[in-house]
């Protein structure tokens, strides 16, 4: 086991934990893992709740900081039905804040979205779907305009060839 703490600690009623109780488990992990031990003694800030793509509460965010100065942060689960710490690194994993009013929606370690709500969140899901498809389709629409004008000029060079071979003094004459 790589660290151990006391779930006892944390009583949430049916499988959502609080903010409190996520922050005794974030200390907790910082406290008995040897993965992060010049975190000791540190400051514990909540930066973000964030969602999952159904409303519901899938963790917390928070920054590590000791003498003011950032440390890292640790991702822990709000609920009882996932490990305890989601994810946990050095450098800023987020560096833009949602506006006013939007929830952090956190999909993975490299993609979240910022909404109001769920209905918020699909229609920025579809406005995105259908933006790739575009771009998908303008790609596959350079690489077919690009193969047709390779082909061109293939044909086009070996029509050349034909010619010279068949033109011998006029090739000199070029």
């Amino acid at each position: 086991m790589l660290f151990q703490f006391n779930i006892s600690e944390v009583k949430a009623s049916d499988s959502v934990i609080s903010e409190s109780q996520s922050k005794i488990v974030t200390q907790n992990f910082i406290d008995n893992t040897n993965y992060v031990t010049e975190w000791r003694e540190s400051d514990l800030i909540l930066k973000h709740h964030l969602y999952d793509v159904d409303d519901s509460i899938l963790g917390y965010y928070f920054e590590v900081f000791r003498n003011n100065g950032y440390l890292g942060y640790i991702i822990t689960s709000g609920t009882t039905d996932r490990e305890p710490i989601l994810q946990f690194g050095e450098g800023i994993l987020f560096e833009k804040s949602p506006s006013e009013g939007d929830k952090f929606y956190f999909l993975n370690a490299f993609s979240h979205i910022y909404a109001e709500n769920k209905l918020d969140l699909q229609k920025k899901f579809n406005e995105t779907k259908n933006q790739r498809i575009k771009d998908l389709e303008n790609d596959a629409n350079i690489d077919m305009n690009f193969n047709d004008a390779m082909k061109e000029m293939k044909e086009t060079e070996l029509k050349s060839l034909s010619l010279r071979k068949m033109n011998p003094k006029k090739r000199s004459a070029l």
